[in-house]
């Protein structure tokens, strides 16, 4: 690689292209429109307010100058209007990594010596990749880059900022809060048409000194030291409940969980135990307050399970599709553990007095045993869902059928299958995601108590509990269920009922919005037909009868009229139609804009407000080819595998559309086919053994900054 040795401190590559700050900036540090930059004087420290949030810089941006009222240590500290000084007069611009939201610096000062030069060749890998400018007063570099595997917006919470020499690898900083640029500097290996790279924690954190490794992952709620030393940090005894506040009311207490956590054996959160993992990660994610991470990764440690994985499996948990996973399958854990310090700890937290433990086999599951936890009447439906055919009574069987016969019958009226695909219903919703389905039946037969009775020795042993048994009956129910739909097929119209009887309604955690009947339905009074296999998770009846028409209308004003200008009702009729399902209209939309005109923020409110199942990112290379490769075309059309995902979904949105130099064109005979109304799709993923017939409710929208070629 040839390099530029220049009488800078550093051997920069000659080959990386160069571009003006502003271009830069435009880029990245504008966001909803607002910039979070301004010029500074570095010289004068009151030329700088480098703790500014998003709507100091959008008043700024509006007005010229921007109030702050809410300073906790000082209120007072800005009586007075405040404004930056002129462009024309600064040298320098402060750029608010904090307001950008997801935006990070690396500054390089120089070596661990103290030398304030730094080799190139010495930079890690993947920070090279990163745009970079060089610093005002060493020519050294700050690599610009976004972060994930950690939570942005805690990370730089409380005191943890701008850092002063946290690295390990050279004397420098990571930089979370503020940087300052030379307003004419230049903006090193980067386009005005490539994303900023995003860089994992767990990569940036082998830069940092270990002890502030620490402390970020700490702040951001990743780690903790020992549980003694969380309560300790938190002012918390361990001895007063009420001191840790939860979010739903009716779930046990932070220290009676962890209480409960030291109880359970290994045995049951160990590496190779995924399904009991998981549950345990469920039931605490049933409380809905992320506080309850800490005990999960207090038992994570114990095994050497990666802690980093908790937040993706946390956020899994679904309060409508993890048929009855709550509190009462932590507590179960618990109680087969050790069944005495089970019943000292729910003594100790909830003055409950228990009959003593016998030495009776069916001590452990007689219901007089303990009296059962307080539950809401939603987590009283998932537990009884859990257990329902799992009683005292053993399930005596003589092979895999007589536990299949069982099941079929059990599940008649919550499991089937049709035209390739198993359906189960749990509560309001039926559940159509092949692998959940897969876990919840596996959980539902490792939970049934059948046994193999020997005549001979008069004893019971257990036949489904164990994993390898469990899948075996599991794939034989799937096949019998099969079976069964092939033989009924006039008789199972369940399909259809999930397109038809959901077009123009949408539910809700309490109930269903009628579009067409302009009413709200609780789940009480819902006396019609409606099989939806999507529930939006929170309730809408309180504001349906009292919407906040102000906020309505400025959304409608800064963001639709923004984007759309004078077709606004034409835009907002159209996502009427397909968030409703009538994508029997035939209808399709394309939106030419700008970089940076607001296309991101629509889809994020539209994802945020109806959910990411209704509303769900589209691939627009999914149904393209090279204009020069016409085998492509006819490629498109046989590979639907991806289209399986928009079974329900409502509307598909993409982002990006090719531009005119990539050559790639739109494959129309299966564009027509995907929005003709209610065509049928057979589509196969390369683990599916059978073709699947289906189809799909989805209106597309097309946004970029060119128009869609067609063939």
């Amino acid at each position: 690689m040839k390099v530029a040795m220049t009488t800078t401190t550093m051997n920069y590559p000659e080959n990386h292209s160069s571009a003006p700050l502003h271009t830069f900036l435009c880029n990245a540090f504008i966001i909803d429109g607002v910039r979070c930059f301004y010029p500074i004087d570095a010289s004068d420290g009151k030329t700088s307010k480098s703790n500014m949030t998003l709507e100091e810089f959008r008043a700024l941006q509006h007005k010229g100058f921007f109030l702050r009222t809410f300073m906790k240590k000082n209120p007072n500290e800005y009586k007075v209007n405040w404004s930056p000084i002129p462009v024309s007069s600064a040298e320098q611009m402060e750029l608010s990594l904090a307001a950008a939201h997801n935006m990070f610096v690396i500054d390089i000062d120089g070596e661990i010596t103290g030398e304030k030069t730094f080799k190139w060749e010495n930079i890690p890998e993947f920070l090279k990749k990163c745009p970079y400018t060089k610093s005002r007063n060493k020519i050294l570099p700050h690599f610009f880059f976004r972060l994930d595997g950690i939570d942005v917006d805690l990370l730089r919470a409380k005191k943890f900022r701008n850092a002063s020499d946290n690295l390990s690898f050279c004397k420098g900083e990571l930089l979370t809060n503020h940087t300052w640029e030379n307003k004419k500097t230049q903006i090193y290996n980067f386009d005005t048409n490539m994303e900023i790279p995003t860089l994992q924690w767990n990569d940036i954190k082998t830069l940092l000194k270990p002890d502030e490794v620490i402390k970020f992952e700490t702040n951001a709620g990743m780690i903790v030291s020992t549980i003694t030393d969380y309560f300790e940090s938190n002012n918390i005894k361990n001895s007063t409940p009420s001191n840790h506040e939860n979010k739903n009311k009716n779930f046990p207490s932070f220290e009676e969980c962890l209480e409960h956590a030291n109880n359970i054996n290994t045995e049951y959160f160990e590496r190779t135990k995924y399904t009991d993992w998981r549950n345990i990660v469920w039931a605490l994610a049933s409380s809905n307050n992320k506080e309850y991470k800490k005990i999960l990764e207090h038992l994570a440690n114990k095994v050497g399970r990666d802690v980093d994985k908790i937040g993706s499996l946390w956020d899994s948990y679904n309060n409508n599709n993890n048929d009855g996973i709550g509190i009462g399958s932590f507590m179960h854990f618990s109680k087969l553990s050790n069944q005495q310090q089970f019943q000292n700890i729910r003594a100790k937290y909830n003055n409950i007095h228990f009959i003593p433990v016998t030495d009776s086999p069916l001590s452990v599951s007689s219901p007089s045993v303990f009296t059962p936890i307080p539950l809401t009447t939603d987590q009283q439906q998932k537990v009884d869902e859990m257990h329902r055919l799992n009683n005292s009574t053993n399930i005596r069987i003589n092979d895999d059928k007589d536990c299949i016969d069982f099941l079929v019958e059990k599940l008649k009226d919550k499991l089937i299958s049709n035209k390739g695909q198993l359906f189960y219903k749990i509560g309001n919703v039926w559940v159509y995601e092949q692998t959940q389905i897969q876990d919840i039946l596996h959980t539902i037969i490792m939970e049934t108590p059948f046994v193999r009775y020997n005549s001979e020795t008069k004893k019971e042993t257990k036949y489904s509990s164990y994993t390898t048994k469990a899948k075996q009956i599991r794939e034989g129910l799937m096949c019998r269920l099969t079976k069964i739909n092939i033989e009924n097929i006039t008789e199972t119209p369940l399909y259809q009922k999930f397109h038809t009887t959901t077009r123009n309604r949408i539910a809700f955690s309490d109930g269903v919005l009628d579009f067409a009947d302009n009413k709200f339905y609780l789940w009480k009074d819902v006396n019609f037909d409606y099989y939806t296999t999507i529930i939006i998770k929170r309730p809408f009846c309180k504001y349906f009868k009292d919407p906040n028409l102000e906020k309505i209308e400025e959304i409608k004003t800064k963001i639709f009229n923004n984007l759309f200008g004078h077709k606004t009702d034409m835009a907002l009729q159209f996502l009427a139609r397909a968030i409703t399902g009538n994508h029997v209209d035939k209808m399709w939309a394309t939106y030419v804009g700008n970089r940076n005109c607001g296309k991101g923020v629509l889809y994020e409110c539209l994802k945020h407000a109806l959910g990411s199942e209704y509303v769900f990112p589209f691939e627009l290379g999914n149904i393209q080819y090279q204009r020069k490769s016409f085998s492509d075309n006819s490629e498109a059309s046989r590979k639907l595998y991806w289209l399986l995902d928009y079974h329900f979904v409502r509307l598909a949105i993409s982002q990006e559309i090719p531009t005119p130099e990539q050559n790639m064109v739109t494959n129309c005979k299966l564009f027509k086919k995907m929005t003709g109304g209610g065509d049928e799709f057979t589509a196969r993923r390369n683990y599916d053994r059978v073709d699947t017939k289906f189809q799909i409710d989805t209106t597309f929208m097309f946004m970029g900054n060119d128009d869609i070629a067609m063939d």
